[in-house]
């Protein structure tokens, strides 16, 4: 018999904490709702989160692996997304400062 524990051999435990512990879609509802309440601009914000993560996050990943679109960090495509989207969302009128900070409201992530 061997004196060794299963622990003995284990290196790093890594987890995938990204949609599973934290809450992606409020929160970043709730970062556009401060804006909207900052610029008085009326925005669909579920709908507006809903499509930032799916195409923003979900779609351009896949097409990374898929080696249809070069690698990019996520903060890169996650900011093209965003200035992609920001006209039909009729947020054309952020300043820098507002654009850079709903762009890091996925960074922002409540549990």
């Amino acid at each position: 018999m061997s004196s060794a524990k299963i622990g003995d051999s284990v290196k790093a435990l890594v987890f995938d904490v990204f949609g599973t512990v934290v809450d992606w879609r409020s929160s970043v509802i709730k970062a556009g709702e401060q804006i909207s309440r900052e610029t008085g601009l009326t925005v669909d914000w579920p709908a507006f989160a809903e499509e930032w993560r799916r195409k923003g996050y979900h779609e351009q990943i896949a097409r990374i692996r898929a080696g249809t679109a070069p690698y990019q960090t996520t903060d890169a495509f996650m900011l093209d997304k965003l200035h992609e989207m920001m006209p039909r969302y009729g947020l054309s009128g952020l300043s820098e400062q507002q654009v850079g900070w709903l762009h890091k409201a996925w960074h922002r992530l409540d549990p």
